[in-house]
C-alpha cells in the first residue's frame, strides 16, 4: 500500500493524508527517521515480491510531498538494499542505519552513516 495517515494526537483521529511529489512504491518494514522541520526519512524496506530495496525517500509533511534522495558522494559506499534494519538520527546530525536483513536468509551485519546536509535543500 501507498497510502499515509496522519493521527491527530490530541483527539486521537486518523486522516488519510494526499501527498505529492513520487510516491514510494508499495512496501513493508522499511525504516523511518524523523528529522527537524517536519521532514521523515524512509530507507530500504521489501516490496510487494520479497524483493529488498535500497531507495532513501524523504516526505516533507509541510508540503505533503515526497521527494527521492541520491546522497551526492558517489565515491562512498552506500547500504545495501535491507529491511527491518536500526535507523535513527544522532546528535551528529548523522543518520544512521544498523543491521536489517538483506534476504531470507542472510542478515546485515554494516553499520552504515550519512550527513543528512542535503536534506535542508528545497
Amino acid at each position: 500500500m501507498q497510502d499515509v495517515w496522519l493521527l491527530d494526537v490530541k483527539n486521537l483521529k486518523w486522516t488519510e493524508t494526499t501527498t505529492t511529489g513520487t510516491l514510494p512504491s508499495a512496501r513493508h518494514s522499511m525504516g523511518f527517521v524523523g528529522l527537524p522541520e517536519g521532514k521523515i526519512l524512509m530507507f530500504g524496506g521489501v516490496d510487494e515480491d520479497g524483493v529488498a530495496l535500497d531507495d532513501l525517500m524523504l516526505l516533507d509533511t509541510l508540503l505533503a510531498r515526497w521527494l527521492t534522495l541520491a546522497p551526492s558522494d558517489a565515491q562512498s559506499a552506500r547500504p545495501s538494499a535491507r529491511y527491518k534494519m536500526g535507523i535513527t538520527i544522532a546528535a551528529n546530525k548523522r543518520i544512521y542505519i544498523v543491521g536489517g536483513k538483506l534476504s531470507e536468509w542472510k542478515s546485515g551485519e554494516s553499520l552504515y552513516s550519512w550527513d543528512n546536509g542535503e536534506l535542508d535543500a528545497e
